[in-house]
């Protein structure tokens, strides 16, 4: 089965992502869902207009990437959750996921 090349993206992914070095993998966009609190829609930069989206990514990305392709800044986050499950920034996120973006928490 071919696919149009429009709609398959080749990258070189590197050891440090897990793969050989030559190794040339097929990524195709990939639909996430995400959910940000209300608070850092301001924060963002640029700012957020909506606090629940789905984005399409063009390959693989880990949790600390969609924050800062968000603009949102990492100091402020508190917790990611994916699907519900709290998740390390170098979670690798995939197709269909849900991402909750919840900022840190202040008292006084």
């Amino acid at each position: 089965m071919t696919m149009a090349l429009s709609k398959v993206r080749y990258r070189l992914l590197f050891a440090e992502n897990g793969f050989h070095r030559n190794s040339i993998r097929q990524v195709e966009n990939m639909l996430i869902h995400v959910k940000v609190a209300t608070v850092l829609l301001k924060k963002a930069n640029p700012p957020l207009p909506k606090s629940e989206f789905s984005l399409n990514l063009d390959g693989p990305c880990d949790v600390a990437s969609l924050v800062e392709k968000l603009g949102i800044p990492k100091n402020l986050v508190g917790s990611i959750t994916v699907n519900k499950r709290r998740k390390s920034p170098d979670h690798v996120l995939s197709e269909g996921d849900t991402i909750a973006i919840i900022p840190a928490i202040s008292g006084g």
